[in-house]
């Protein structure tokens, strides 16, 4: 991870929702993003972080999930990363 990278480890809980959106709001307000760069990256914490939490446990009690923001080579970029060992899905 590069400076101003930024991980969170929360339970696989439904619960731990609202510590994970805290996080993002907070890191939202410390890299200064605005607008639809903002919304856009809380919707899809939100989303992706919900997925994660709700199958990633394994089917063996709390497993936990990762969540990471790394800075990109594009000004102001942020690359999301959501790491959990739920089961994999074919789509």
């Amino acid at each position: 991870m590069g400076s101003n990278a930024a991980s969170l480890s929360l339970r696989s809980h439904r619960d731990e929702l609202p510590a994970l959106l805290a996080w993002v709001r907070g890191e939202v307000a410390s890299r200064s993003l605005e607008g639809r760069q903002a919304i856009v990256l809380e919707l899809a914490v939100e989303e992706l972080g919900l997925n994660a939490m709700t199958h990633g446990r394994a089917g063996q009690g709390d497993g936990r999930v990762g969540v990471r923001l790394e800075p990109t080579t594009v000004e102001g970029g942020v690359r999301l990363v959501i790491e959990g060992r739920g089961p994999a899905i074919d789509p």
